[in-house]
């Protein structure tokens, strides 16, 4: 399989910041950046909003997994899990409103 997947994307954004937040290792923010980065690139649609859901092996869009946008799910994650201590879970830290204000996304633990 060659094609790209919005999902991978946003899982890595997601693990990388919580290795980060985890470690402190700075190479943790080095890959989060590369993934926002191929994000922000490739898969961003900022002609008609979303992501792109499937990117052929050149980052062309394609649709042989199913034509359309993806869920907002995956994306939706990946713009809050860095910006969230790694506990409470997801939602029990939106609900307690723990949301970093910080400028880059990656709050710190």
């Amino acid at each position: 399989m060659h094609d790209r997947m919005h999902w991978v994307a946003a899982e890595a954004i997601a693990a990388a910041a919580a290795l980060y937040k985890r470690t402190g290792r700075e190479a943790y923010v080095d890959w989060y950046e590369q993934w926002w980065g191929y994000v922000i690139t490739h898969l961003m649609d900022r002609e008609n909003g979303s992501w792109h859901h499937q990117l052929d092996r050149n980052n062309v869009v394609t649709n042989t997994v199913w034509p359309g946008k993806p869920d907002l799910y995956h994306a939706y994650q990946a713009a809050l899990i860095p910006a969230l201590p790694l506990a409470p879970a997801l939602s029990m830290g939106v609900k307690a409103g723990l949301l970093a204000a910080a400028e880059d996304g990656l709050a710190a633990e």
